[in-house]
């Protein structure tokens, strides 16, 4: 058992013998291979002569349960913050339009192409936006209804394929053991890290550096970049919309994070690297053992 979870279970046991009513707790507990699962543990007192001889401890194993709750809270709070912003990122590129319809309009169209040229290159900016906006949405819905597909996947030449496909001109160090190997989902990791890439390319870093490495039953897959770092609230930048340039939509790394969610994996951030920011993502050695934090 986990060191932080010892107190309530001796709690549950003096509840059963001291009061003898029964109580429940959950707790974590070390499993093989430095594995910890998720227990939820109902004690029930045994008496006999009105003397409580012994508990009665039922133990379940949640960790798959609470690995879901957390990928459903995830799922919802995106969904919740995604229609809470969906209204105002519409509004602004529709507000262009108008705006640029009503010039033209007031425009004589013969005497004043230079005005109307410009007032059509602007709604067909606006439109654009909506149109990868509406894109980005339905990717990240894509994502979310992805069928899990678990299987040994081969980290490193993963790794190697986004970038070699998605960013092919930028000085790109990889260390790590060449035999990196995980049971996972391919196609969810592929998504996050590509989605991890994109942000780190998109900080205009001339140079990235990628780090694999293996503990406690979990693969890391580091990308560091050497740009400005993140500033402000870590969990905000996984946060729909969010985006420090106002040209993007903001939903690369909150498709990142739901991927990761769905293989009870997780992403963590260190914003300030000196310089740059690291991204990781902690992705489960093996799915077939269940594990949780």
């Amino acid at each position: 058992m986990v060191d932080e979870d010892k107190d309530a279970v001796v709690d549950m046991v003096r509840k059963g013998f001291r009061k003898g009513v029964p109580a429940r707790v959950e707790a974590k507990f070390h499993l093989v291979k430095e594995k910890i699962g998720i227990f939820s543990c109902m004690s029930t007192p045994l008496a006999e002569d009105g003397h409580i001889y012994a508990l009665s401890v039922i133990g379940r194993d949640v960790t798959d349960i609470r690995a879901m709750q957390r990928r459903l809270s995830l799922q919802a709070r995106d969904l919740t913050t995604m229609i809470n912003g969906l209204a105002h990122e519409l509004r602004n590129p529709l507000t262009v339009i108008g705006a640029y319809m009503k010039r033209i309009e007031r425009q004589d169209c013969g005497r004043n192409a230079d005005s109307l040229g410009a007032a059509l290159s602007g709604i067909h900016s606006s439109i654009s936006r909506i149109e990868e906006m509406i894109a980005r949405i339905e990717q990240y819905e894509a994502t979310v209804n992805m069928e899990l597909s678990y299987g040994q996947t081969d980290i490193r030449a993963l790794v190697r394929d986004v970038i070699s496909r998605h960013a092919p001109a930028h000085k790109v160090t990889i260390e790590g053991d060449e035999d990196f190997h995980a049971y996972t989902d391919a196609g969810h990791v592929e998504t996050a890290f590509f989605r991890l890439l994109e942000n780190a390319v998109e900080t205009g870093s001339d140079r990235l550096h990628v780090a694999l490495s293996s503990r406690s039953g979990y693969a890391y897959v580091s990308l560091r970049d050497y740009g400005p770092g993140v500033c402000g609230d870590t969990e905000t930048i996984f946060a729909p919309f969010y985006s420090s340039d106002p040209a993007k939509i903001g939903l690369g790394l909150t498709e990142a994070r739901i991927a990761m969610a769905k293989l009870g994996s997780y992403i963590e951030v260190v914003p300030q690297a000196g310089p740059g920011a690291i991204f990781t993502l902690k992705i489960l050695m093996d799915r077939r053992h269940r594990v949780q934090d």
